[in-house]
């Protein structure tokens, strides 16, 4: 089940990801910051310094970017495939993008 899950969040991602690239530039950063405070700061401390929301049992953004081999298309099938105790958060390609180059900008170089 899992290799079904890991194709089909690749196939996603192609989908979502490259043609919202050819058509609209590089990800807004800014905006994914935004749309992270939007949405997701029930859940996840959205801010580089970890604050900014977020439940204790749930890993915080700048977590999640620092994840060993965490990728932007990894990002995308967890958000495009949520699991069970994540909401499906309606986005479109360009917040998708946008989300998950916020997120990865959160990430230090060690």
């Amino acid at each position: 089940m899992r290799h079904v899950l890991n194709a089909l969040s690749g196939l996603c991602l192609c989908l979502v990801q490259t043609p919202a690239y050819a058509q609209n530039g590089p990800p807004n950063v800014e905006n994914g910051h935004a749309l992270t405070q939007r949405l997701c700061i029930t859940c996840h401390a959205s801010a580089a310094d970890n604050t900014g929301g977020g439940r204790p049992d749930v890993p915080s953004f700048p977590a999640i970017a620092r994840t060993p081999n965490i990728t932007p298309e990894r990002l995308a099938g967890a958000i495009l495939l949520p699991h069970p105790a994540m909401p499906g958060v309606p986005l479109t390609r360009d917040e998708l993008r946008d989300v998950i180059a916020y997120i990865m900008s959160l990430k230090v170089e060690q």
